[in-house]
């Protein structure tokens, strides 16, 4: 994929963006096993799903977000506190630099936990956390659900409060005038049951 991108708003123009790669290969799957299909649509599909690229570093064994955001210049500047870094430096600025909005990659271990190791869940969370600003309210609930599912005990109850607290106490000040963030409440409710509870269904079985 070119010039799409996935949930971190900051890669600039994405290159085989692995979580869109991702999505679009599981669509096809989905529609490959559900879908009423000529066998000239199948063989089509099956071939472009074959074919899907997802960016991965053996020697690390860890998945890559794109083929650009490592080529990026460091950003030279830290960021205070939690209001957003684009009310601060102009957004196409931020394109520019190796920070992410949020992480594409945390997301994509969070919706699919079945398909990675725990090493690979563990290796996505400790790469790109450090340099993801979390400048989107959607970011602290699926890093608090990753890191609730790995014992980082730390890092789960920092996140996990700032998901819960993010509008009741104003977090990222930004609640009222932009409105209450709903999606950023269900993150946070899924960061509870499937986090720390653990509760999954697949294949029509639920577990906890």
């Amino acid at each position: 994929s070119f010039f799409v991108k996935g949930p971190d708003e900051y890669c600039g123009a994405a290159v085989n963006n692995t979580f869109t790669n991702y999505m679009a290969r599981n669509n096809l799957r989905l529609a490959l096993r559900y879908g009423d299909l000529t066998p000239e649509e199948r063989e089509r599909m099956q071939y472009a799903a074959q074919r899907v690229e997802l960016l991965y570093d053996p020697a690390r064994d860890l998945y890559l977000q794109d083929e650009l955001l490592d080529r990026l210049e460091e950003a030279p500047f830290l960021k205070n506190g939690d209001e957003p870094s684009y009310k601060l430096y102009c957004f196409d600025r931020m394109q520019r630099y190796r920070v992410l909005k949020q992480a594409d990659l945390v997301l994509l271990m969070t919706l699919f936990p079945g398909d990675f190791t725990e090493a690979q869940k563990r290796n996505v969370f400790m790469y790109y956390e450090p340099i993801t600003l979390h400048d989107s309210t959607l970011s602290y609930g699926p890093h608090a659900q990753l890191a609730l599912s790995l014992g980082l005990w730390d890092k789960a109850e920092e996140y996990l409060r700032k998901a819960v607290y993010l509008d009741l106490k104003n977090v990222m000040g930004n609640t009222g005038h932009e409105g209450l963030h709903m999606a950023a409440m269900g993150a946070a409710w899924q960061a509870v049951v499937f986090g720390a509870a653990g509760l999954w269904a697949e294949n029509g079985e639920l577990t906890v």
